[in-house]
């Protein structure tokens, strides 16, 4: 209700699975992370959801893996941060057995990217024609072109001749939805 609020929220799952959620000592299971995610809908519609995840997670099955990739396709986030497991000395994880190959964590981390990818880039499309309100970060250093962010933390790049500088909040209607971004024009 508040309209300095962005509809943005970062939620991290880290695995779809109720197995490796319980490995990594999350605390929720997917369960109860989904239903967060329906409240949130229910509750600021059109809210822009992003997510950390975790692949090769020591332990972690093809069959855990298939469940973070249903989850991702299930809740549809706007964007994923993405990373292979990395044992790191001293931590409870270093010490578990069932480490993945590297060579798996690669594919399953590739795997979840294209899954992403094509989530986001159906986003961006739908966006195609919406007005939206920007928050300029800036401009691009060899062209020039300034750029910035929607309400749902979606990078918009207005046209190089555009006078916006960083700081200016303005109205761009979307001309262009691209795979990582947003292609605009201001509205006058």
């Amino acid at each position: 209700e508040l309209p300095s609020v962005c509809e943005h929220i970062h939620l991290p799952l880290q695995s779809g699975s109720d197995q490796v959620l319980s490995a990594m000592r999350r605390g929720y299971t997917r369960d109860e992370y989904l239903s967060k995610v329906r409240s949130l809908r229910e509750r600021c519609p059109g809210v822009a959801i992003t997510a950390d995840i975790i692949v090769g997670f020591p332990g972690e099955t093809e069959e855990d893996f298939a469940q973070t990739c249903s989850a991702l396709e299930e809740i549809r986030y706007d964007q994923i941060f993405s990373f292979k497991y990395s044992c790191r000395p001293g931590t409870v994880a270093a010490r578990m057995t069932g480490m993945v190959e590297e060579k798996v964590k690669a594919r399953r981390l590739a795997e979840i990217h294209a899954i992403q990818d094509r989530i986001t880039e159906d986003y961006h499309r739908s966006a195609e024609g919406t007005v939206e309100e920007v928050l300029v970060e800036g401009r691009r250093d060899a062209p020039g072109q300034p750029f910035g962010r929607t309400r749902t933390n979606k990078i918009v790049n207005l046209e190089a001749s555009d006078p916006a500088r960083a700081g200016d909040l303005v109205r761009v209607r979307i001309t262009k939805g691209l795979k990582h971004s947003l292609l605009g024009e201001r509205e006058t």
